[in-house]
């Protein structure tokens, strides 16, 4: 059961409305309940979202992303441990973050998922990074030129890797940047150019891994508006431990035990997803956990 209180003792000391977002992967289903949610409510002023999630579709996050900020004047989100990928694309359109020792963030290179490969010679999921850095590599590990060879690299690349799977790659490039910029449009809420293209550089191209964990620290030396306030990241820390005893499959001990994969709380209730084993739909449910 999600201890609600702990939500309420957020929103006395913010003077906000608190809602806690939660998932082991944002996917479009969450949309309709989130929207639902936030309508039965209505605009508020200040809204405080309790973030947490590995990541999932982008698309997705810019759709929640915007959800949240027509139904308040300010948005804060709260990222007291896991907030990466795609959730921290997310957490771009806020405000404000608010961060702690253990707030993890992510770089929000593109990844790709690639077909089966019975073989298993290929690797499951492709990064655009990989790809991009591919001419680096060869230049300063073998001395391979551009000029000289770059055809010939393209032609490698080409041969080993589907040329609609690198347009794919180089698309999905083009459209996280777009939805980062949207994002920071909202953080910034006024003409910061310049901040904000470093900034995106910075979680594309910066890090050398996908699961790079960015600190709440990291990310304030980017340029982005990081508040550390102690008491509210240990009352959330506090939200997200008892989200963890229900959430993901790490909290099942059995294959046969049913999945809660999504939870959203606001005002006192909350909701969430549940997927039996060897089933595919999943339902919504209200109340007890």
């Amino acid at each position: 059961m999600l201890n609600v209180e702990n939500l309420k003792l957020i929103e006395e000391i913010r003077d906000s409305q608190v809602l806690v977002l939660a998932a082991s992967q944002l996917e479009p289903d969450i949309l309709p309940m989130l929207y639902d949610t936030l309508a039965e409510q209505g605009k508020v002023n200040k809204l405080d979202v309790v973030l947490y999630g590995n990541g999932g579709e982008i698309a997705t996050a810019r759709r929640i992303a915007l959800l949240l900020n027509k139904y308040c004047d300010h948005l804060s989100i709260i990222a007291p441990y896991l907030c990466q990928s795609s959730c921290t694309l997310l957490a771009l359109s806020a405000q404000e973050i608010i961060a702690g020792d253990m707030s993890t963030f992510s770089p929000i290179d593109p990844q790709l998922n690639s077909s089966d490969d019975s073989s298993n010679a290929a690797p499951s999921s492709l990064a655009a990074e990989d790809i991009r850095l591919f001419m680096t590599m060869a230049e300063q590990w073998f001395g391979i030129t551009r000029e000289e060879n770059g055809l010939d690299v393209l032609s490698a690349i080409a041969g080993s890797i589907y040329p609609s799977t690198l347009t794919s790659l180089y698309r999905s490039t083009l459209e996280v940047e777009m939805i980062a910029k949207q994002m920071l449009a909202l953080h910034f809420q006024c003409d910061e150019s310049n901040v904000k293209q470093s900034i995106i550089d910075s979680l594309m191209f910066q890090y050398h891994s996908h699961r790079y964990g960015i600190t709440g620290e990291e990310l304030a030396s980017l340029g982005l508006n990081i508040c550390f306030n102690r008491d509210v990241i240990e009352i959330a820390w506090a939200v997200i431990k008892n989200i963890r005893e229900f959430l993901g499959g790490g909290a099942i001990k059995f294959p046969e035990q049913p999945r809660i994969d999504m939870c959203i709380a606001y005002n006192g209730n909350y909701t969430y997803r549940k997927r039996e084993a060897g089933e595919w739909q999943a339902n919504w449910e209200i109340g007890d956990i």
